[in-house]
């Protein structure tokens, strides 16, 4: 356990099992950090930035902004971030506590996946992962996102986006109660629904897996609209794919329908 009143620097660190380094202004590195067990990094009102080729196991943070990399998987344990996170690993980013955001987290886990389902509160989030699935007790602002496989997003209010997302596979949003607004040039795949009132945009084919709409309905595709499992909307569905076909044939419950198509079925 290492305290500082002012900034600290960590030159090349390997510790076998916990610490912990607290300061009265900025957490650096000049040299990569080796943490087997829980690594506690305590900048309060200042920065932490930790982009080395670390190995860290469990990491703990107070700070104004963050940015912590790592080599391997790394496991969030608690997070308070009054501005900005950035969390870079070699595989699987995790949490084992709640994570706190005020402004911009962006979690990069290129061709592995980012779990983060406890009781978040973000601001917006950018991701890049393989897999990826995200948990916000309030609204949700998805970042730029590039997902290679299937993402779930889960809010206890609101998912809207300030950049596109792009899913290969399955895209799972779920606001129930409240809004989806995704309404950016997204390249999705298949899509499901849980919310109050839903707007989905995609620039290419978007395929509805289900959807349970407990108000309205906006889905425009820059080609066709299909649908693999069955869709329920109380108020108005409007399908916009303007020049292309609109075939949605399973069994759906609609109240009022608009269709914008070359085909309509």
């Amino acid at each position: 356990s290492v305290t500082d009143t002012n900034d600290i620097a960590l030159s090349t660190s390997t510790v076998s099992s916990n610490l912990t380094v607290t300061a009265g202004t900025n957490i650096t590195q000049s040299g990569a950090v080796s943490v087997a067990n829980l690594a506690v990094f305590n900048a309060t009102g200042d920065s932490i930035i930790l982009d080395s080729a670390n190995d860290l196991n469990s990491v703990a943070l107070v700070a104004t902004d963050a940015s912590v990399t790592d080599t391997s998987d790394i496991v969030l344990s608690t997070a308070t971030i009054s501005n900005n996170l950035t969390v870079t690993a070699g595989t699987n980013i995790t949490q084992s506590g709640a994570i706190s955001v005020a402004n911009l987290s962006v979690f990069n886990a290129t061709g592995d996946s980012v779990v983060l389902d406890s009781n978040n509160q973000f601001g917006s989030v950018g991701l890049i992962a393989a897999e990826a699935s995200v948990t916000d007790t309030n609204d949700i602002v998805l970042s730029t996102s590039t997902v290679s496989s299937n993402l779930t997003v889960t809010a206890g209010t609101n998912i809207t986006q300030s950049g596109t997302v792009s899913v290969a596979n399955l895209s799972v949003f779920n606001a129930t109660g409240d809004t989806v607004i995704l309404d950016s040039a997204n390249d999705l795949n298949s899509v499901a629904l849980i919310a109050t009132d839903a707007s989905v945009t995609d620039t290419s084919d978007i395929v509805l897996s289900t959807a349970t709409i407990g108000n309205n309905l906006t889905v425009t595709a820059g080609t066709n609209i299909t649908q693999s499992g069955a869709i329920s909307v109380a108020n108005l569905s409007v399908f916009n794919a303007t020049g292309d076909s609109v075939v949605l044939d399973s069994n759906n419950q609609f109240g009022s329908v608009g269709l914008i198509a070359r085909s309509e079925e």
